[in-house]
């Protein structure tokens, strides 16, 4: 994806954006090492109080619904797994970086990560439903988690041009993603490439942030000779979670802003009906309160 050239010039008199910090790192670097083990992760992660002990709540929250109380931190990374583990990481690592405090009225950013964790949510439960084999659940969760975490970053260092987007799209109709190519010339995919072209995310959790509005891309991308393919049902699975979100039922978007455009091919690669969709909703209704958990163990 070519990232507009007046985007470039105001992150660059802006400064770097922000880095993934050492431990962060350290975790995810030995995770996707072969021959890890969880007393090496444990060993990392233990150097981050914090850290540890959001991984022991979470693990024992009805979040992930283990079996037996977790006493240890070693425990709890092998009960919950390494792909858990990374996805707490990340969430935890991202929570503090962009902490939850709004510049204004016009971002709630409490709303935006309830946004966020509903839209991981949606795409980990679609993805079962719909016998993804080949998606892992987590990244399903994490992908749809990060999808939007562009507009986090310009709430936090481009908030002007954000809160004109804002504006602009409650009094066009248009919806927010929309308005942000219209007045900015850019958008919050741009801004999130930017962002975690540094962090050495995934593939599985890369594409689909940045083509989460646009989900056919990846396929273009991938008839060009790049081995994307994988990535195309996960983009598919947040693009549509996002769009569920301004449903009546979820409600879990800014009110007034216009639902982002659907593309209906999602639909057919995802393959959920009519009937699908609504046992989505309901199944939905019925995990709201995991949200409200992940959410108050995480942030900071």
């Amino acid at each position: 994806m070519t990232i507009p050239l007046e985007l470039t010039d105001k992150i660059a008199r802006l400064g770097n954006l922000p880095t993934l910090p050492r431990i962060a790192t350290l975790i995810m670097n030995r995770i996707n090492a072969p021959q890890t083990s969880a007393k090496d992760i444990a060993s990392i992660a233990g150097q981050d109080v914090s850290l540890s002990a959001k991984i022991l709540r979470l693990s024992n929250s009805a979040f992930y619904g283990m079996p037996r109380k977790v006493s240890n931190l070693h425990d709890a990374i092998v009960i919950l797994g390494f792909k858990v583990i990374h996805t707490v990481v990340i969430t935890q690592t991202v929570f503090d970086l962009f902490p939850d405090r709004s510049i204004s009225v016009q971002f709630n950013r409490k709303a935006f990560w309830k946004h966020s964790i509903t839209c991981g949510l949606l795409s980990k439960l679609m993805a079962g439903m719909a016998g993804f084999k080949t998606a892992d659940p987590e990244d399903c969760f994490c992908a749809g988690l990060l999808h939007d975490i562009g507009r986090i970053v310009m709430e936090q260092y481009l908030h002007e041009d954000l809160h004109n987007a804002i504006d602009y799209s409650l009094k066009s109709g248009k919806s927010l993603f929309q308005s942000e190519s219209d007045l900015l010339g850019y958008t919050h995919l741009d801004v999130a490439e930017l962002l975690i072209s540094g962090w050495n995310l995934p593939a599985a959790l890369h594409y689909p942030i940045i083509f989460h509005h646009y989900p056919a891309r990846i396929l273009q991308e991938a008839s060009a000779g790049k081995a994307l393919q994988p990535f195309h049902a996960l983009a598919c699975l947040c693009h549509f979670s996002d769009y569920l979100c301004y449903d009546e039922i979820i409600q879990c978007a800014q009110k007034g802003l216009a639902p982002p455009p659907l593309d209906p091919a999602c639909l057919h690669d995802i393959g959920l009906d009519e009937g699908g969709i609504a046992a989505l909703k309901n199944n939905l209704v019925r995990e709201l309160e995991k949200i409200e958990v992940f959410y108050n163990i995480l942030s900071p």
